[in-house]
């Protein structure tokens, strides 16, 4: 199983009963939580792959090494993998929309 950090501590609200405090809409908190579950439960990042649904992928330009993770249609999980830790890390470094 892989670990999850957040890159930034007030993102760890989204698991909390404080999660309106990241004026996100109520359905995106819903859904990033059962991906942040799912990310706990991969066992490498090949698992994240072979999960169509997420839309896993390897951004590009600034955000090269970054990779996202979809939510809907409009809002995804934009994350790292810490490849320096052993068992490999997750961290998640923001949740966006794609669009703005």
């Amino acid at each position: 199983m892989m670990k999850v950090r957040f890159g930034d501590d007030r993102l760890a609200l989204v698991e909390t009963n404080q999660a309106h405090r990241l004026k996100l809409p109520v359905q995106v908190v819903q859904v990033a939580r059962r991906r942040i579950r799912f990310l706990r439960e991969v066992q490498d990042e090949q698992d994240l792959y072979s999960m169509a649904s997420l839309h896993y992928e390897k951004l590009t330009g600034d955000r090269e090494g970054q990779r996202s993770i979809r939510l809907n249609g409009k809002w995804r999980i934009v994350l790292e993998i810490d490849r320096d830790c052993q068992p490999l890390e997750i961290v998640i470094l923001e949740i966006s929309n794609h669009y703005e």
